[in-house]
This record gives structure tokens, C-alpha cells and sequence, in this order.
């Protein structure tokens, strides 16, 4: 099944005149591969703002179609069912965080590297209220649907496994043999992190802005990779 765009046809390839009344402009026409990505995108962009908004429950696929200007077949097309769409939303997410942690461990010295990336989850937590608040409302679906559960335990694995070896390499660089292996430490700053984040969205003035970054060094110190101040 092809794409299938709603009543307001796409006006992104063909010929167009310009409102000057100058000659027609020529636009590159996109090739059916090129159709289906851009569909995608912007299936998934309207996704992640109207479930922001919804929350997963409460969004339909015909809302999401209705805000990407296609129809609900194009949602279908493209993804076989809102799970499928929510993951990719999620996944597309996840991908973010890791290029912004990666970026900022990248540029700061070996020694402050492990400081840097717990830095960067912080501000996740804090700064990014939807993603923190809609990981949670899944979790909460996919325990009781095991195909969703499968492909969100695939999803967080990786995000530990890249945060392990981030730890693992600033543990070699710290010059520190840790008491925890370093997936093991990833994932319960992981899941302080986002228990936190949850806890700030429902009782902000609950959570003292330095709260996670206590918790994250006790957790360090445990492992027997203490920060410096």
C-alpha cells in the first residue's frame, strides 16, 4: 500500500509559479523512496507533538493524520499500529539525547568526561518534561503487551549499552577499577534519573535542582568512581 496523502494535496514537487507572477519555478521531483521518508518524518514530527500534548492514551492515529495534513491510511502505510509510531517517536528521541551526550563527552577532556555525560542526563530530566512523562505512560502499556514490551527493552538496551561504554572508557581514563560492572552503574543512574524526572514534573518544587546530581554521585562513589567537585 502507497502512501496515501490527505484531502490538502502536498504541494512539494511539480511546477509552481511564484505569486510575482514571474516564469514557473521547477522543483526536483522526489523519487517514491523520497515520498515515503518525507511521509515519515512528517507522520513522526506530528506524532511527537500531538502525543506531547495527548499523552499516548489519549492521541488517536486520525489526530496524528489530521496534524501531518494526510490520511489516516498514510499512518497505516508507513506504521503498522500506534505502537509502532510511538516507538519510533521514542526511538527518534532516544537518538537525540545520545548525540547531544556523545557531542558534549566528545569535546570535554578524558578526566571530566564522566562528569560531562551525567551532566547532559540531567539536563534531559529537567528540561525535556514531555519525553520524561510519555517514556513513563508506555512503560506503564507495554508491561501488559509483550510486543511493544519487546521492542522497548531493545530501545533502552542500547541506550544503556552506549552509556556503559562511556563509563567504561572514562573508568579507564579516571585510572579506577569500579566495584560495579559499568552497565550495571548505567542503569541505575538511568533509572534515578528518569524516576526523578518524573517526580519534578508532578512536585517541582519537591526536587532541589541539585537533587540528581547528589544521587548520581552517591551512585559513582558506590562504584568506586567518586566525582571531583
Amino acid at each position: 500500500m502507497g502512501d496515501t496523502e490527505g484531502p490538502a494535496t502536498r504541494l512539494s514537487e511539480g511546477i509552481t509559479a511564484e505569486d510575482s507572477g514571474s516564469a514557473p519555478v521547477r522543483r526536483k521531483r522526489l523519487t517514491r523512496q523520497e515520498r515515503r521518508a518525507k511521509t515519515r518524518e512528517d507522520l513522526v514530527d506530528a506524532a511527537t507533538t500531538v502525543f506531547s500534548r495527548r499523552g499516548y492514551h489519549a492521541t488517536s492515529l486520525d489526530e496524528i493524520a489530521d496534524a501531518a495534513g494526510y490520511t489516516k491510511g498514510a499512518v497505516y502505510s508507513n506504521f503498522g499500529s500506534k505502537d509502532e509510531l510511538f516507538l519510533e517517536v521514542t526511538e527518534r528521541h532516544v537518538q537525540r539525547i545520545l548525540r547531544r551526550i556523545l557531542e558534549a563527552v566528545n569535546e570535554a577532556p578524558p578526566r571530566e568526561r564522566l562528569q560531562v555525560m551525567f551532566e547532559q542526563v540531567g539536563s534531559v530530566m529537567r528540561d525535556d518534561t514531555d519525553y520524561v512523562l510519555l517514556s513513563m505512560e508506555f512503560r506503564l502499556y507495554a508491561v501488559r503487551h509483550p510486543e511493544a514490551l519487546e521492542r522497548l527493552v531493545d530501545r533502552d538496551r542500547t541506550l544503556l549499552r552506549t552509556m556503559s561504554e562511556m563509563i567504561a572508557a572514562s573508568f579507564d581514563d579516571l585510572g579506577v577499577e569500579g566495584k560495579q560492572e559499568a552497565v550495571g552503574v548505567a542503569r541505575a543512574a538511568w533509572a534515578v534519573a528518569l524516576g526523578l524526572g518524573v517526580q519534578a514534573a508532578t512536585d517541582p518544587d519537591g526536587v532541589p535542582a541539585d537533587l540528581l546530581d547528589w544521587s548520581i554521585r552517591s551512585i559513582l562513589a558506590g562504584a568506586g568512581a567518586p566525582l571531583q567537585r
